[in-house]
């Protein structure tokens, strides 16, 4: 499935602490790959809610292919593995998350949901045994299976949250080729995003 374009136009949300973020605007092409770019308390994971139709802006407007409405925005952004929002649960087998993550879609032949399953695994390069328990999974592997879990809603654009964390610098493009290679539009945060990203938002600490 193709990506879809996404404009956002000065978002600002304030929290009880204050501004998390202020008057940020985010474009992205069908099939870009997108990153926030900013320190840990810059408003990274508020951000991609917010894009992804989950939280309300105090200010500005996110459109994704035109569309405002935030069940439509539900539909068309999916979140892969956001820390403190969706964690997996580490008990849980590969083959369980994606079952779970594909139960809200109506009932499916068990070959479809195989067939589902392994299509995303594929799509990120991954190749893993499902009843692997999460928490035996390399923080490479983890970040990637997220998206994968996030390939199974049949989205248009997938948020990505904390790419990079607890993995080496000499890995990190494990991660990163595989989320530009997408035909989907890839919107991910990190602290340094990578040469070959399309876009880069630089997200600077509010403060009050």
């Amino acid at each position: 499935m193709n990506g879809a374009r996404v404009e956002a136009v000065d978002l600002s949300l304030k929290g009880p602490q204050g501004w998390v973020f202020r008057e940020i605007s985010v474009e992205a092409d069908p099939g870009e790959l997108v990153c926030l770019a900013g320190p840990s308390g810059s408003g990274r994971t508020s951000l991609l809610l917010t894009l992804a139709g989950r939280m309300r802006p105090r200010e500005g407007s996110v459109r994704i292919d035109g569309e405002t409405r935030p069940r439509r925005l539900h539909t068309l952004a999916a979140l892969a593995v956001l820390p403190g929002v969706n964690d997996l649960e580490p008990r849980l087998t590969i083959s369980e998350h994606a079952r779970e993550r594909l139960t809200g879609q109506g009932w499916l032949h068990p070959r479809t949901k195989r067939a589902r399953i392994e299509e995303a695994l594929a799509a990120v390069g991954l190749d893993l045994e499902p009843r692997t328990p999460t928490d035996a999974l390399h923080p490479v592997q983890l970040t990637l299976f997220g998206v994968a879990l996030a390939l199974l809603d049949r989205p248009r654009v997938i948020m990505v949250d904390d790419v990079g964390r607890g993995i080496t610098a000499d890995r990190l493009a494990e991660v990163w080729e595989p989320l530009r290679a997408l035909d989907h539009t890839v919107i991910a945060a990190c602290v340094d995003p990578p040469p070959h990203a399309h876009r880069v938002v630089d997200l600077p600490l509010e403060r009050g």
